[in-house]
């Protein structure tokens, strides 16, 4: 089954959500993180959606997933540094229509 791709922002901060990725190598796959949404950013004049859901390499693509079921975003990048832990960033899922133009 596919999710339906919200037309407005879905999510709020302090929503509980998952992530389902292959982290690493597909031996660990479909494996699944879970965090909140940590808050919203503007970055190089896109929209993300902030949480500080543990993800890594093979994550990236992945959904972002409400308590509802629903799509909240797509998983695009996390942070890495000294000092940096659990910051990731996700395209909100309402973005995704407007950013390929789609229609359905």
């Amino acid at each position: 089954m596919a999710f339906n791709l919200p037309d407005k922002q879905n999510y709020n901060v302090g929503d509980e959500v998952i992530t389902i990725g292959t982290p690493n190598s597909v031996e660990l796959g479909q494996s699944v993180a879970k965090g909140i949404v940590s808050g919203t950013r503007k970055n190089k004049g896109s929209n993300y959606m902030q949480t500080d859901i543990s993800i890594n390499r093979g994550n990236s693509g992945g959904p972002i997933i409400l308590q509802t079921g629903e799509l909240a975003g797509v998983v695009e990048y996390k942070l890495v540094g000294q000092g940096m832990e659990g910051l990731s960033f996700s395209i909100p899922a309402y973005e995704i229509i407007q950013s390929l133009s789609l229609s359905y």
